[in-house]
């Protein structure tokens, strides 16, 4: 990740248009550009992708999006704070009511805490970075958060209220209860392509 200067706040338009030219997140007024994935990356983030949105979508549960921005903050047209998971899940009560209240919800990124929000770790990341935003996402309001390594084939699970955190292998079944009751999936179908 590549950061820029400090700017407390930027525009919704001038928001929208800069992260076309090159998506970034602005966290604590900091731009840290986003880095494009390498292809463990992009596979492992497709096979999440896959599993939680079949079960999602059989059982009617949310909605799943992949590499999408959420804003943390409904001020008009201004921008305080945005994180971009590689996947995050809304339960479809949340997300009625935010585009019920948000009748231009089409036009803007979300401005919506996540559910869940999985990070899949690249190889450029740090474990201080990567630990770190999971730390973010859960002062942000994340039920659950994934940290999702390709390289040692391994999720470490954060859930609000809780310093614990729960690293499984590929031998091991992960579950999201209670934000996802009754999902589960061995950690390796995480890994397969």
């Amino acid at each position: 990740m590549v950061s820029n200067p400090v700017q407390t706040a930027i525009h919704l338009d001038d928001f929208l248009q800069a992260y076309a030219e090159s998506p970034f997140e602005l966290i604590n007024g900091e731009r840290i550009l986003l880095v494009p994935g390498v292809a463990s990356h992009i596979t492992t983030i497709r096979a999440i992708m896959r599993l939680l949105d079949a079960y999602v979508r059989e059982n009617t549960l949310g909605q799943v999006f992949t590499e999408a921005p959420f804003v943390l903050e409904d001020k008009p047209n201004w921008v305080k704070g945005s994180r971009v998971p590689d996947v995050m899940f809304y339960s479809q009560v949340r997300f009625d009511a935010y585009t019920e209240k948000m009748p231009d919800w089409k036009a803007k990124p979300f401005i919506l805490v996540p559910d869940i929000a999985i990070e899949v770790v690249s190889p450029n990341d740090s474990y201080s970075q990567v630990q770190g935003k999971a730390r973010l996402y859960l002062e942000d309001g994340v039920q659950l958060v994934w940290i999702v390594d390709p390289q040692q084939e391994t999720v470490s699970i954060h859930r609000k209220g809780t310093s614990m955190v729960e690293t499984l292998s590929t031998d091991d079944t992960i579950t999201a209860d209670p934000v996802l009751p009754k999902f589960s999936a061995t950690v390796a179908d995480f890994f397969t392509v």
